[in-house]
């Protein structure tokens, strides 16, 4: 009768009788017991006559659980088996460095030491044998001389082989059998093979396009795999005419187990992808990047989220509009310069891999809100003396493409425009024909120059140190957009103080500018949270009643409260049903909730007194573009400063708030 065994994780079940079987039989066809495929190995008992096949079994049973146990840890290189260009006896090909690796299937490949593989590719009968033996060919390629000059782009990879080798005697089995000689051993062995890759670039691409296409399917669209189910694949090549284009390792080599599904993660693309694909830019990067300044989009299209960049590629610009200008990012993008710490710079690095990546195909209005910082690593003392010797260590960049006027905005215009100096040139400001024309802007004062030579001074040291230490390379990363609702930042920003103190000081200020019943008109159907919204932004320090309003010269504060009402009383009439809805409130909240707000009207206000009148405040606040006149009055040099205010007044007293507004659009 059968009996059952307990095995340390494992049950073992001997069907030696017929009704054993019987109910066994029962089992598999019900289901009960599942038999795993290739699992399959000899039972040995006393007296059993064992053949070469059941030791053959037991070797397949071995080698299929040491490949599943191969498949738990993941295809990948293990060590070694890099790849370089090579020459032997004039002879081109790549070495292969010793190695090994697991393919997806399992099994182990190795390169033994000692010293590199060299392999030559410039005949192709080598070649054709191995696919032949291999089935990965029915029959040969033709031999003319055109067709054995190979071209496209191919995977280089290892595949696991074996054959029978070292002859011995076999002793004859039956009594009239004879004596013969057989292999008697095995050999596992490697077969260095290229696998056709499909090219997917137009016919007219160049080989650097083709590159590109390839890392923009491997890394960003994920829509290829250079993985072979029964080989281990380390590098991509094209080859042209038989001669060796370029060679790519990060395109197919993949670490061990680096890509294994069971890491959790909202990125599409495995960490290790995304440190492949750092580490193929930049080695693509430093074979273009000598030869000179370059946009990024003719040779790459699509950057990793954070990576390297030619330092040439950003320059200091003399003139009016000195400051820094960048030619490897589109038009449009918004991009910032940062000096930082070098010991900082591999943290960075490692948390900007986690953010999108940049696709510089996209539309001209996506790429118009691409965020970028570039950074230059300089030692840290040097960053304590930038720090000290500039107002701050960041700096927004300039698009060094001045015929792309397109993208200029018409306050960006002005500002280029008084950079010209004779002949006396001037152009019509905004839309309206009869705008008054623009005068030359007077030189800069003797603060603005000596800021500019510091930012140049501590420009042309970070320049220094990247040659120094980083390859001539400055390093971008993407800005990131923290999501931070209005609601999180309205709970923990409130103001200080009593809800009846709040209440008074709005009461006050509504008061003070006359706008008590517009308010509650634009309120009367609003949420309590819609009014506690308001409330937040419109009773806070900022929106302050001023000194001097009572004698008719309002402040910064006055200006901007008397902004945001117009705000609200606007939405409100825009809403169809006479009440502010929340989602503007929040709006106008976060556009009036800056910390830096004012800064930029401290200027302009300063250099233009005239502006404080309540006439003029009345029409600005009307163009509802007060919170980005400010930001952008805050970084202009002073000398722009002065003209913008001239311009602001001069529409304001034609209480032209539209071509105020048109001024940032």
């Amino acid at each position: 009768m059968a009996r059952d065994t307990l095995f340390p994780a494992r049950l073992s079940v001997e069907a030696a009788t017929e009704e054993a079987r019987a109910a066994l039989a029962s089992q598999l066809n019900e289901g009960e017991i599942v038999i795993t495929p290739g699992r399959t190995r000899p039972l040995y008992f006393d007296g059993r006559f064992l053949t070469a096949a059941d030791l053959t079994a037991d070797q397949e049973y071995v080698r299929n659980r040491l490949a599943d146990l191969g498949r738990a840890l993941g295809s990948g290189i293990i060590s070694g088996l890099n790849v370089s260009r090579a020459l032997l006896n004039a002879q081109p090909g790549v070495n292969i460095t010793p190695g090994h690796g697991l393919t997806p299937s399992g099994e182990l490949v190795a390169l033994a030491p000692p010293g590199p593989h060299f392999v030559a590719f410039n005949d192709l009968d080598v070649q054709q044998r191995v696919e032949l033996q291999l089935g990965l060919r029915s029959q040969p390629r033709a031999t003319t001389t055109a067709q054995r000059l190979r071209s496209g782009l191919f995977v280089l990879a290892l595949r696991p082989v074996e054959y029978s080798s070292n002859p011995v005697a076999s002793y004859p089995t039956t009594l009239d059998g004879t004596r013969s000689v057989r292999d008697g051993d095995t050999i596992e062995a490697v077969a260095i093979t290229l696998v056709p890759y499909t090219d997917r670039s137009p016919a007219s691409a160049t080989p650097a396009q083709r590159r590109a296409q390839v890392a923009r399917e491997v890394f960003f669209e994920r829509s290829r795999d250079t993985a072979l189910q029964d080989a281990l694949p380390l590098a991509l090549l094209q080859f042209q005419g038989g001669q060796l284009v370029w060679l790519d390792e990060q395109l197919a080599r993949r670490e061990v187990g680096t890509e294994s599904g069971l890491a959790v993660t909202l990125n599409p693309r495995p960490r290790a992808v995304l440190e492949a694909w750092f580490t193929q830019y930049s080695q693509q990067l430093s074979e273009v990047a000598a030869s000179g300044p370059f946009l990024a989009s003719q040779v790459f299209s699509v950057l990793p989220p954070v990576g390297p960049l030619p330092a040439a590629s950003i320059d200091w610009e003399q003139g009016f509009e000195a400051g820094l200008r960048q030619s490897y990012f589109p038009p449009g993008a918004d991009v910032e310069f940062s000096f930082v710490a070098e010991d900082e710079l591999p943290v960075l690095v490692d948390e900007g891999l986690d953010l999108p990546p940049i696709d510089l195909r996209s539309d001209a209005a996506t790429l118009e809100h691409l965020a970028l910082v570039i950074l230059a690593p300089v030692p840290r003392s040097q960053l304590e003396d930038i720090r000290r010797n500039l107002n701050s260590a960041r700096r927004p960049i300039r698009l060094a493409m001045p015929t792309r006027t397109a993208t200029r905005s018409p306050l960006a215009s002005l500002v280029q425009l008084g950079g010209m100096r004779a002949p006396l040139l001037t152009r019509p400001l905004g839309n309206s024909p009869d705008l008054a024309l623009m005068p030359v802007f007077p030189p800069l004062t003797p603060p603005a120059q000596a800021l500019d030579a510091a930012w140049k001074r501590a420009f042309d040291a970070a320049m220094s140190v990247a040659q120094a230490n980083h390859g001539g390379m400055f390093f971008y990363m993407r800005r990131r957009q923290l999501p931070y609702s209005s609601e999180v930042s309205g709970y923990t920003l409130r103001l200080s103080g009593t809800a009846g103190q709040l209440d008074d000081e709005l009461a006050k200020r509504l008061a003070a500018d006359a706008a008590a019943a517009s308010f509650n008109t634009a309120t009367s159907k609003s949420p309590l949270l819609t009014r506690a919204e308001l409330l937040n932004v419109l009773a806070s320090p900022r929106l302050s009643i001023g000194a001097t309003l009572q004698t008719g010269v309002l402040g910064v504060s006055d200006l901007l409260r008397r902004a945001a009402l117009a705000e609200v009383s606007q939405a409100a009439v825009a809403s169809g049903v006479g009440s502010i809805g929340h989602e503007d409130a929040v709006a106008i909240s976060q556009r009036f909730g800056s910390d830096r707000l004012g800064e930029g009207w401290q200027r302009v206000l300063a250099a233009e007194p005239a502006l404080q009148q309540v006439a003029a405040v009345q029409a600005i606040a009307q163009s509802r573009v007060v919170p980005q006149l400010d930001r952008m009055a805050a970084d202009l040099p002073d000398e722009a400063v002065a003209a913008l205010s001239q311009k602001l007044l001069q529409l304001a007293q034609a209480n032209k708030s539209a071509d105020i507004a048109a001024l940032v659009k």
